[in-house]
């Protein structure tokens, strides 16, 4: 994860995700994973303008292939520049009821 900020000057921070697709058919990132960023219990807003030029919005919709891995990013607005960010990622449609939450925490001020 780095720190950047959004066209309004607001601290944002960008979480990269190693995406492999693992399914039978091509997918993409944004069709088969929903990430959530929260601090102090509350969900964060996704951050759309970054001032980063080397945020990439658009790996989050390139289709993969059966087997093929690619580095997607996501960006959130930081409510608080201390408070840590914990990162849930799950399979959007899983036909488990206990599917896994895999989950990691970022401190901002480290950043």
């Amino acid at each position: 994860a780095r720190l950047s900020k959004d066209r309004e000057g607001n601290d944002v921070i960008i979480v990269s995700y190693e995406f492999t697709n693992n399914g039978e058919e091509s997918s993409s990132f944004i069709f088969a994973v929903n990430d959530t960023a929260y601090q102090d219990g509350v969900e964060l807003d996704t951050a759309y303008f970054v001032e980063d030029d080397t945020y990439d919005t658009d790996s989050q919709m390139k289709d993969i292939k059966t087997g093929g891995t690619l580095t997607v990013e996501n960006a959130y607005v930081l409510s608080s520049a201390t408070s840590p960010v914990e990162v849930d990622v799950e399979e959007i449609f899983s036909w488990e009821d206990d599917a896994p939450v895999l989950t990691k925490t970022f401190d901002p001020a480290a950043l």
